[in-house]
């Protein structure tokens, strides 16, 4: 099958090639980077890593979630759909699986560690090879879509009882810490 270049890639029949994948990795990482830069206090360095988070079709307590048989070594692995600190290498092979992507791969980041960024990746445990199942939003990064970086929970409350004077960057915030977002995560 000869690969022809389609509206959102380089694309073998209906089936992402695997470069085009990693060069939409490396696309949506720059614009969660950027996108944080304008949202966040802290300094967001170009390093990053990659914290995985498998969402489940549904919550049946001990009922196995519903996985595409690609991911079930990912989902095996995973504390409670997690698996921390992947390298993009891992995360292509996580994901990408002889053409077939998830659905939808929600991207930003959640926070800073020393001079590393890590950004969470959220995506389907459904797999597809047609672009017309891949989800993004308009000018997008199929199946990529950026995220902004969790916010406070009081943050908006903060806001409106100190709104910024004019050129201040009152809105803006700082990231969550990576230990505290795990400890919510595990209930600890």
């Amino acid at each position: 099958m000869v690969a022809v270049r389609s509206s959102i890639g380089w694309l073998s029949g209906t089936q992402m090639i695997q470069a085009t994948f990693e060069e939409r990795l490396r696309e949506a990482t720059a614009r969660a980077l950027s996108f944080a830069r304008e949202l966040v206090i802290d300094t967001i360095p170009d390093e990053v890593r990659y914290d995985l988070r498998l969402i489940p079709h549904h919550d049946f307590g001990d009922v196995p979630p519903r996985v595409d048989p690609e991911l079930q070594a990912l989902w095996n692995r995973s504390s409670h759909g997690w698996v921390w600190n992947e390298s993009f290498e891992r995360v292509v092979k996580a994901l990408w699986h002889d053409g077939r992507v998830p659905e939808w791969i929600d991207f930003g980041v959640h926070s800073v560690e020393g001079d590393i960024t890590y950004l969470e990746v959220r995506f389907s445990r459904t797999l597809a090879t047609d672009e017309a199942l891949w989800y993004s939003e308009a000018g997008g990064i199929p199946p990529f879509k950026i995220t902004s970086p969790e916010m406070p929970a009081d943050f908006l409350k903060r806001l409106e009882r100190h709104p910024p004077e004019a050129g201040e960057s009152g809105s803006r915030w700082s990231l969550v810490p990576r230990k505290k977002k795990q400890a919510k995560i595990w209930g600890g």
